[in-house]
């Protein structure tokens, strides 16, 4: 039996495939544009492609100690924590950058944070929390 598209997308993004992901969730969509996983998919992209931009993550942490205001530094680690499965982290990394820095990479750190929530579901815990943190800055 072949490999669901869904799924094939999601070992893919596991293994870091930028490439062959991309195709594999663009296929997907093509196939059925309201699947409920796309989403998810995507924002699991995203954070590949930020994370194989600046795979160092020992480098990426000295950057940030180095300079807390690297903004670029601060989201690819991010990345780096949200594909390790430590979303609390990333999260707290992405709410930092958003209130640091809210012009950088088009406003990166908020659109991050909305595409974890994406891939973390409503009924997440740290969801309800950080949606309430990122409205206080936003207000």
């Amino acid at each position: 039996a072949s490999e669901r598209p869904e799924d094939l997308a999601a070992r893919l993004l596991d293994l870091r495939e930028e490439d062959g992901a991309a195709a594999a969730i663009e296929a997907l969509a093509s196939a059925q544009a309201d699947h409920p996983q796309l989403g998810a998919l995507r924002a699991r992209l995203a954070f590949v492609a930020t994370a194989n931009a600046q795979p160092d993550v020992m480098a990426l942490r000295a950057a940030l100690e180095a300079n807390p205001s690297d903004a670029a530094a601060r989201h690819a680690l991010a990345a780096h924590h949200a594909l390790a499965g430590d979303y609390g982290t990333a999260l707290a990394e992405w709410l930092e950058l958003m209130r640091r820095e809210r012009k950088f990479g088009d406003d990166a750190g908020r659109r991050a944070l909305l595409q974890a929530f994406e891939v973390l579901g409503e009924q997440d815990p740290l969801v309800t929390q950080y949606r309430r943190r990122m409205a206080s800055l936003l207000h």
